[in-house]
């Protein structure tokens, strides 16, 4: 998945994903994460857990979240990103408060959860592939945030004024990130001070400017080894890589693997699937 700040169209999104890396990003949604095999770890406005079977996490809008799958890995879960329109009078909760621990264990999930997120999903349906949401998901959501909202301690947002800085960021990264690009460039670019720029990173983002652009840039290349015939130096250069060593060694620590041996492993997979 690439990672960015999400504008997304329409009010509810649910999917299943087996394995799952993503960057830190923000968005004005309410995201669901409920892990149903596997363990992943989750990272919340700095705060990392390993979230394991039948846990989940609750992300109100706007909180900084990243996920990673350990290597080798076996993990299943299921994601629901709904609009705020769909929440109703939990409108203004959601908005003022986030939880000060986002991360609920099976043992204490509210038995409704499970059950209400698991038939939200069977609900869903598509339509010409227009998701559409059904007055019994709205029901559902309904129960399901009510539950939440019971177990968690909710604490006042106090830093608005990040958000936007943080949405600056993420957009200028992902239209520049093929060109070589600086934390001077950025910081001209936004108007902004270069070490407050770094703070943001450091402190809301808990990633370094230099792994958070080389991310970006592995999390396309990744896209482009598994979707097209383009070979590994020019997806290199189409990605913003400045050479192939460079390239290797950010794809490396991304996913343990090079981008040959990963492509490699892909085209087998797709030859002798799994039984």
């Amino acid at each position: 998945m690439i990672p960015f700040y999400e504008n997304r169209v329409g009010d509810l999104l649910i999917f299943r994903e087996d394995g799952l890396d993503f960057l830190p990003h923000l968005h004005a949604q309410l995201e669901l994460l409920y892990v149903e095999e596997g363990e992943i770890e989750i990272t919340v406005n700095g705060c990392t857990h390993l979230m394991k079977r039948g846990g989940l996490c609750v992300l109100f809008p706007n909180s900084v979240h990243s996920y990673h799958t350990p290597p080798q890995e076996r993990m299943n879960c299921i994601i629901v990103i709904l609009n705020l329109a769909l929440v109703g009078d939990f409108i203004n909760t959601l908005l003022k408060f986030h939880p000060k621990n986002p991360f609920i264990n099976r043992e204490n999930l509210h038995k409704d959860v499970p059950y209400a997120i698991d038939t939200l999903c069977e609900e869903y349906t598509h339509v010409g592939n227009q998701p559409v949401c059904t007055p019994i998901c709205k029901a559902y959501i309904q129960i399901i945030i009510s539950r939440l909202l019971q177990q968690v301690e909710l604490v006042t947002n106090t830093d608005v004024n990040y958000f936007d800085i943080i949405f600056d960021i993420i957009n200028y990264i992902n239209e520049n990130y093929m060109q070589p690009i600086s934390l001077n460039d950025m910081s001209r670019a936004l108007g902004v001070g270069k070490y407050h720029l770094s703070r943001v990173f450091s402190d809301k983002m808990n990633v370094s400017f230099s792994d958070y652009i080389n991310g970006i840039r592995v999390s396309w290349a990744r896209n482009m080894l598994l979707n097209t015939n383009k070979n590994i130096t020019q997806i290199a250069y189409d990605c913003g890589f400045q050479s192939i060593r460079t390239f290797n060694r950010a794809f490396s620590k991304v996913y343990f693997v090079s981008p040959r041996d990963f492509r490699k492993s892909q085209e087998a997979a797709s030859i002798y699937p799994k039984k």
